[in-house]
């Protein structure tokens, strides 16, 4: 499959479909299906062959795909075992690639990553976790040297708010 069919809404219904997969919006999954989000997510992320990423919720590998043709290696946390199971079937050959089973909230994040080298997170984060996610990764994380990432629009407000600005407030 040409992975870059993964931005194809028809294609990620297929795909799910075949695989007996509902999406949980209690768990917050969704999937980057707007190829032009994608490109801009990866020209933010400057990505090249010495960089390792971090994904969080890397779902069927829309981005994952992308991440590791850039990237000298993509580490991948995915929850859903049905999701991990899909990710691992459509790029468990690449070779840069660490795909791992687990809550981001939870998993060892910094036994993943080595303490020397600096990371960038690149993610379509899950929006049930977004806000202690990132909390998480700049306390626990000090090699991250740059988040890339998505949250809904409402988050974002709010992380950008002034004070003084309707959207401002604790996040």
């Amino acid at each position: 499959m040409d992975m870059g069919e993964l931005t194809r809404p028809s294609v990620v219904a297929e795909i799910l479909e075949r695989h007996g997969i509902r999406l949980s919006r209690s768990l917050g999954q969704h999937f980057l299906v707007d190829a032009n989000v994608l490109h801009r997510i990866l020209e933010g992320a400057e990505l090249g062959p010495g960089d390792t990423v971090l994904e969080i919720g890397p779902g069927i590998g829309t981005l994952t795909e992308e991440l590791c043709d850039r990237a000298g290696r993509v580490v991948a946390v995915e929850l859903d075992p049905r999701l991990k199971s899909v990710l691992d079937g459509l790029l468990g050959k690449r070779p840069n690639l660490v795909t791992v089973l687990g809550d981001a909230m939870r998993v060892d994040l910094s036994g993943l990553l080595s303490p020397w080298e600096e990371v960038k997170v690149v993610s379509n984060l899950p929006y049930s976790v977004a806000t202690p996610l990132l909390l998480r990764i700049m306390r626990e994380l000090p090699q991250v040297r740059l988040l890339v990432v998505t949250v809904q629009r409402e988050l974002a407000d709010r992380y950008l708010a002034a004070p003084g600005d309707p959207s401002y407030g604790a996040v």
